[in-house]
This record gives C-alpha cells, structure tokens and sequence, in this order.
C-alpha cells in the first residue's frame, strides 16, 4: 500500500515481480559451484535497495536462497517473530540466515565465505579499502542525500493527492500508461 501517493490505497503483493527459486549466476568466473546445494535465507523487502543489492550479489555468486518478505510498510520488522529470527536490534533488512549464522552486515561475508576468488572484494587491504570506502559511500552520503528531499517528495505527493481527488486513478476513473510510471517511481 502507497499510503501518500495519488491519496488512494493501493493493494499489490510485495515480491510479486521476482523470482525466487533456482540459481542465477551472473558471472561464471565468480560462482562457486560447490555451493549449488546450499540454501541462504534472506529476510528481504522489495522497495529496499540495500536488499536488492544482497538479493542480485547472492545470485551473482549462484547461491541458492529462501526469500523472506518483511514488508517494512506495515512494520513486520517490529513483529515479535522477525525480532526473534533475525536477533537483530536494530530491527533493519536485510538480514540472511545462513546455516543459524545471522548477520544484517551481508555483502562482504557472502564474498569472503562464497565467492571463487576474491574479484568481488580484494584481498589487497588497499584495494579493499577502496571498495569498502564506495560502500560506505552509498550509505553516508548518497542515500543521506535521497532522506533529505524528504519534504520536497512530500509536497510532490500532495500535488499527486490533487490530481487523484474525487477519481480513482491519475487522469480519471481508468488507468492510463503513466500510471504504471508513477507507481514504479514512487
């Protein structure tokens, strides 16, 4: 459910646009074969792009994985029953169960214990602190960046809730293609 957008709810099933069986190895060079038969669970909410970003790493490296939707929406991550598997005090996604190891700091621990070699994330401490410097990036500075036009996509909502006022969709009472842009972007 868009709680702002367009002033209407609108139901749709979290997880409905993935995949979630099977192996899809991005890059042979980097899958460890070995691997094939080992299941990861992944506690995962689709509009998150830090659990995209674990979701599309543990299928570069070919590893197989249970998908766990927490919809974050209608606040799963506070629930009892996700505070208990994911032991994870800051009640964030994602978090990946692997084998009883869980672990909410993920994408350097599936490259250290499942890449082929180390292409992903050298092993050179130079080299590697350059990579983890551009992931700290994203979290410090760009996605930062993204909260502070918090209340400029709030008035941007505001005129969105205009538009929809009396009808049920953007230009009327049926959809039009930039429905589905709007939907997507927001």
């Amino acid at each position: 459910v868009f709680p702002r957008a367009y002033g209407v709810s609108v139901n749709f099933t979290l997880g409905n646009c993935m995949e979630s069986e099977g192996i899809v190895p991005l890059n042979s060079s980097i899958f460890n074969a070995k691997m094939a038969n080992h299941t990861i669970d992944i506690y995962f909410f689709t509009m998150s792009p830090p659990s995209r970003a674990a979701l599309l790493l543990m299928r570069a490296l070919g590893l197989k994985h249970n998908i766990k939707i927490v919809n974050v929406l209608a606040g799963e991550q506070m629930n009892p029953e996700f505070i208990k598997v994911s032991i994870n005090p800051l009640h964030t996604i994602p978090v990946i169960n692997d084998g009883g190891f869980i672990l909410h700091a993920i994408m350097k621990y599936l490259v250290d214990q499942y890449a082929k070699d180390d292409s992903l994330f050298p092993r050179d401490p130079k080299k590697s602190a350059i990579v983890i410097q551009r992931l700290f990036f994203v979290s410090g500075y760009l996605f930062p960046r993204f909260v502070a036009y918090h209340d400029k996509l709030n008035e941007t909502f505001s005129m969105m809730d205009n538009y929809v006022q009396g009808q049920t969709w953007f230009a009327g009472n049926h959809r039009i293609p930039s429905e589905w842009r709007h939907l997507l972007l927001v």
